[in-house]
């Protein structure tokens, strides 16, 4: 598995946020220049940034043929949307990504298997009016971590990455599933568990990240900050 982790506060500059779209793909340029104001156009030209970095470190480290480039010298990476709305790469199936941001970071992780990533900056969202809306097994573990802002945020770490590892997003309800963090699991209202995940200490403390896939993860894992 690898993790990629951008800071955009750089790409304020206008100079610098320009560089970096001219070294997107035609595909995710496009994508950014639709969006509607520059905060958002800033996420996106670091998420397409990142996969492209993920992408071209696959190809490298497995030896496969280099990635195809327009006339512009940009690389052509196409991306299609499959079951539940979830993206994937059909020119390198074997290869499974998910992206995400909040606040001033944008990560994205790449794996073998299915996976779903998220991270979020822990700000004031009233973490005890909300977890009401969270299964009773992750208000209890809320309650038994003192109510901190800490357990909240991992707690919707964990039921983010899950929707995206599943790809049904917020149409499977809050209360399908539950993390347990205590063992690193995913469950069903029976108990059953569904995936596994692992938390991704990120360098600025004041954000949470979480990782979740089919099979239980051993090794810890960091971000790559070679695009910080």
């Amino acid at each position: 598995m690898k993790a990629y982790l951008a800071n955009i506060t750089e790409y304020s500059d206008r100079d610098i946020l320009d560089h970096k779209m001219s070294l997107l793909c035609m595909e995710r340029l496009h994508k950014a220049q639709l969006c509607k104001n520059e905060p958002e156009k800033k996420r996106s030209v670091a998420a397409g940034l990142l996969l492209q970095q993920g992408l071209e470190n696959h190809v490298k480290e497995n030896y496969l043929k280099p990635l195809n480039t327009d006339e512009e010298g940009r690389p052509v990476i196409h991306i299609e949307i499959g079951e539940n709305g979830k993206p994937f790469l059909p020119d390198y199936p074997e290869l499974c990504f998910s992206l995400s941001h909040s606040g001033d970071y944008v990560a994205a992780v790449f794996d073998a298997g299915n996976v779903g990533m998220d991270i979020q900056q822990m700000r004031a969202a009233s973490p005890e009016r909300m977890i009401c809306k969270f299964h009773p097994e992750e208000q209890a573990y809320f309650a038994r971590n003192h109510q901190s802002e800490e357990s909240f945020f991992l707690l919707w770490c964990i039921k983010e990455a899950y929707m995206k590892y599943t790809g049904k997003g917020f149409s499977q309800g809050f209360l399908s599933f539950y993390g347990k963090p205590e063992d690193g699991t995913v469950r069903d209202p029976e108990g059953n568990i569904l995936a596994y995940f692992k938390e991704i200490i990120m360098p600025d403390s004041a954000y949470k990240a979480a990782v979740v896939t089919g099979i239980p993860l051993e090794e810890e894992i960091s971000f790559d900050l070679s695009l910080v």
